[in-house]
């Protein structure tokens, strides 16, 4: 296992969302999205932010949505899978359905650019 960073783990998760949760803004809603989408695709910040909403597929065997999600290093294209959590603070669904409505987002899955987060494509990018 690569040792470049220290895990995160379902704990520190849910930690983290109830905290999210807890505040109720639509930037903790945000943000709760984000990290938790980050987690789950178990990748970059930089790889979510470019996860596209016509992307997203809803697969009815294993009811849990899949999505393609680009990796710029390898420049390849990585499958993952969105799934329920073990409890509230843990569940994507959840935190996507708070983000949607707190941010009043309006979603248009027939444009290829419309982000599954936004915020997080337009955010500056460090210095190589």
């Amino acid at each position: 296992m690569d040792q470049s960073a220290t895990p995160i783990y379902l704990e520190q998760i849910r930690d983290i969302m109830s905290a999210y949760m807890n505040a109720g803004s639509p930037e903790a809603f945000q943000r709760n999205l984000s990290v938790l989408t980050t987690w789950q695709a178990a990748g970059r910040a930089s790889e979510a932010a470019f996860i596209s909403l016509s992307s997203l597929e809803w697969d009815p065997h294993y009811e849990c949505i899949f999505a393609f999600m680009p990796q710029p290093k390898p420049s390849e294209i990585k499958q993952i899978c969105f799934t329920a959590g073990v409890d509230r603070h843990c569940c994507w669904f959840t935190a996507f359905g708070d983000y949607l409505v707190t941010n009043k987002r309006v979603v248009d899955i027939d444009i290829d650019t419309d982000w599954l987060l936004p915020d997080m494509n337009e955010a500056p990018r460090p210095l190589p």
